[in-house]
């Protein structure tokens, strides 16, 4: 924190008047930067009596959903992140409903629609008639559905096949953007015109959650429309948006949209090995990765390299202990402007 603040040379006399405080060996007190987020959200869900048809019986559960939330990313001496502060709204009805064909078919739909109105003051939105920035208030109205298949098969284990349509309105951190962020070393411009992003999944799995060995297994290929990302340009920047291709202080980011493909597998087993104590020990292990590219074939940036781990776990009716090793792969794959990793 000390050599941040040295860093970005934040000084005494912008401490504001509440705050984390950054204490110096020489007893200063300073704040470079204060985030603030206020949040509020109510939630409630009912169970709906199973309804008997000649197909199966049908259960499922429906309920509404209100959040409203405020932020701000002041800094005290630059282009603050977001700042006038940025707020979100939403409210959400959902739906689920499970059809069981037999005792080992099943099927699960679901869906939620959500309302949500973003405020905030975009680095863009300039008035031809005042000169000054204007207030953008965009409202989004997401709809997600999805629909799947659990089969039970032998040795107790359960097939599922499911797919999504999913949608997700920009964030107001990717809207609203437009200054410092020090924590990270960026400088962050965000696109006040981001539109909803669309995301079309399938995914297959297996899974086994009884008996001395026990797994669960997915594999999942997604098209993302107008999929939201946060971009290094290659161009520093100081402190203020004048500086940015003048100094070389900060990394400039920029919030884009494009469309991507994502596909990837996850695989966690558990495998008992003896009795001891009042339970057992056993061997667990782990995997996954992801890929995912643009529809140029450029790399999507920060996507997570291949992971593998395993351990050595014991568990009995009251505890559960576990020592677990995990290894990322190189990672061969980076974004524009990014770099390779071990």
């Amino acid at each position: 924190q000390r050599m941040l603040a040295e860093r970005f040379g934040c000084a005494p006399e912008q401490l504001p008047p509440e705050g984390y405080e950054l204490v110096f060996e020489e007893g200063e007190k300073e704040v470079c930067q204060r985030f603030t987020n206020r949040q509020s959200e109510a939630r409630s869900e009912a169970d709906h009596a199973p309804i008997s048809n000649s197909l199966g019986d049908l259960n499922g559960s429906l309920g509404d959903q209100y959040n409203n939330r405020r932020i701000t990313g002041r800094t005290f001496e630059a282009d603050s992140r977001i700042d006038p502060a940025a707020s979100t709204e939403m409210i959400g009805f959902f739906l689920y409903e499970e059809l069981e064909l037999s005792p080992q078919l099943r099927l699960m739909g679901s869906a939620r629609y959500e309302n949500a109105d973003l405020a905030g003051t975009g680095l863009v939105l300039t008035s031809v008639n005042t000169g000054v920035d204007v207030r953008n208030s965009p409202t989004f109205d997401p709809f997600s559905v999805s629909g799947g298949l659990l089969y039970e098969m032998r040795n107790d284990i359960v097939f599922t096949i499911t797919g999504h349509h999913a949608e997700r309105a920009p964030a107001d951190g990717e809207l609203y953007s437009r200054g410092v962020h020090e924590a990270t070393g960026t400088f962050e411009i965000g696109d006040p015109f981001l539109s909803i992003e669309e995301a079309n999944t399938i995914e297959v799995g297996f899974a086994r959650s009884d008996g001395p060995f026990r797994f669960d297994t997915a594999a999942f290929y997604t098209r993302f429309g107008d999929f939201i990302f946060r971009q290094l340009t290659g161009i520093g920047c100081g402190e203020t948006l004048a500086s940015c291709g003048e100094e070389d202080e900060l990394d400039q980011v920029v919030f884009g949209q494009r469309d991507a493909t994502f596909y990837g597998a996850e695989l966690a087993a558990e495998h008992d090995i003896a009795p001891i104590w009042q339970g057992v020990w056993g061997v667990a292990g782990q995997f996954d990765f992801v890929r995912a590219e643009f529809t140029n074939g450029e790399n999507v940036p920060r996507q997570p390299p291949p992971r593998l781990g395993g351990g050595v776990y014991y568990r009995d009716a009251h505890w559960v202990g576990q020592l677990n090793v995990l290894h990322a792969f190189r990672q061969a794959f980076p974004g524009v402007n990014e770099t390779e990793t071990a």
